[in-house]
């Protein structure tokens, strides 16, 4: 059998271990997302740091006396009450149409909506866009200083390859909406605000300004207190919403039971049930018999003893016994050799005397008379193994 050949009971183990790892990570992926440095995609969350994240967007709009927040369900209207600005940047979950029709209600009622286009987009219902080069260079910006966004700002960053910029005005439910653009460069526009009506969208041809690099650069960090403050009254409290919701990170119950509700009550709950019945019937596969038990045949193990015999009995029914006798002192001569230190080319004659010297055995008339022997009794054979194991053990106890 091959070492690494596992048994049934083995192998059902092992699949119901490499199940629950992978319920387990599945778990750990949806009710844990990333809330350090960054996650597999670019995304501008505000749980990552790295250089495309929000956090320092989040955290420097809490110090200035903002009342800032995360949402992590879908920003429907209900949800937004006393929200006053929200960011919806790169998102990679579409916004369907219901979204974004309660999006634009809200506005309508003296809100401001900041977004930025994404993988998962639903913007192109707002804002048309055209293809620009990645290798295509800023160039000097243009900027409009008179508009309120760019209150005591003087230079703004977008210094990184797009794919994609602003289009012009804003299409679908908003064409007719008055429009501005605030921002744009060699490669097209980077910037727009659109009244809608009491309130304003801002759309931004990508969210890089008000990540965590770009606060670094120009004035960007201005751009974001000034889209904090836009449409704010004096005493206003209005708080300050970033969209986790279409970034992939909606919010989840992280009670003990939340895997249990999420076999029970969630969309993967046909999945899991599979995955369930899976290890089921593996397990009771690898317990149940097919058929009447079988009694196993133990095989008798054989001891050495017993092949010795065997050898022994083949040899005298063949009439070996010159072959056996050669075999012992070609034996017993290898081991002699090396007890009374003789070189393997050493005669027999140098072999006896030595042998004589050192134990008074007289092997002489039995190495001589074995060249040539054509026959050999059986008696014969027991004698010179006698006398041949009598001489090894003498030259051992001489040696120590």
């Amino acid at each position: 059998m091959s070492p690494f050949r596992l048994s049934r009971a083995d192998r059902t183990l092992l699949g119901a271990l490499v199940v629950s790892a992978l319920l387990g990570a599945f778990a750990l992926f949806r009710f844990f997302p990333a809330t350090r440095s960054g996650g597999p995609a670019e995304q501008p969350s505000t749980f990552f740091t790295a250089g495309y994240g929000l956090k320092a967007a989040y955290t420097t709009l809490g110090r200035l006396g903002f009342s800032v927040e995360r949402l992590r369900t879908s920003p429907r209207k209900d949800r937004l009450a006393g929200v006053r600005t929200v960011f919806v940047l790169g998102p990679i979950v579409e916004l369907d149409k219901a979204t974004r029709s309660e999006l634009l209600d809200w506005v309508a009622g003296g809100h401001v909506l900041v977004v930025s286009p994404g993988e998962g987009d639903g913007l192109e219902h707002w804002f048309d866009s055209s293809s620009v080069s990645d290798k295509a260079k800023p160039g000097v910006a243009e900027l409009d200083l008179a508009s309120p966004i760019l209150a005591g700002v003087r230079a703004l960053s977008m210094d990184r390859p797009l794919t994609k910029v602003l289009g012009g005005p804003a299409i679908g439910p908003l064409e007719r909406a008055e429009s501005s653009l605030f921002w744009k460069d060699a490669r097209g526009t980077l910037g727009v605000m659109v009244s809608h009506g009491d309130g304003v969208i801002v759309a931004l041809a990508d969210a890089y300004p008000l990540t965590n690099q770009g606060l670094l650069e120009d004035d960007d960090a201005r751009l974001l207190a000034n889209l904090a403050r836009l449409r704010a009254t004096p005493g206003d409290s209005g708080r300050i919403a970033f969209d986790e919701y279409h970034l992939g990170f909606d919010e989840h119950d992280t009670s003990p039971v939340a895997l249990a509700k999420l076999v029970v009550e969630g969309k993967y709950r046909t999945a899991a049930l599979q995955a369930l019945g899976a290890c089921v019937l593996a397990v009771l596969f690898a317990v149940v018999r097919f058929g009447s038990p079988v009694t196993p045949v133990q095989k008798r193990r054989r001891k050495h003893g017993e092949f010795a015999d065997a050898a022994g009995r083949l040899l005298h029914d063949a009439g070996a016994n010159v072959l056996v006798e050669e075999r012992l002192v070609e034996h017993f001569r290898l081991r002699a050799r090396k007890l009374v230190d003789l070189s393997a080319a050493a005669d027999d004659g140098v072999l006896g005397v030595e042998i004589a010297r050192r134990t008074g055995v007289d092997l002489g008339p039995l190495l001589a008379r074995l060249p040539g022997a054509t026959k050999a009794s059986r008696k014969d054979v027991l004698e010179s193994a006698r006398l041949l194991y009598r001489t090894l053990e003498a030259l051992e106890r001489g040696s120590r």
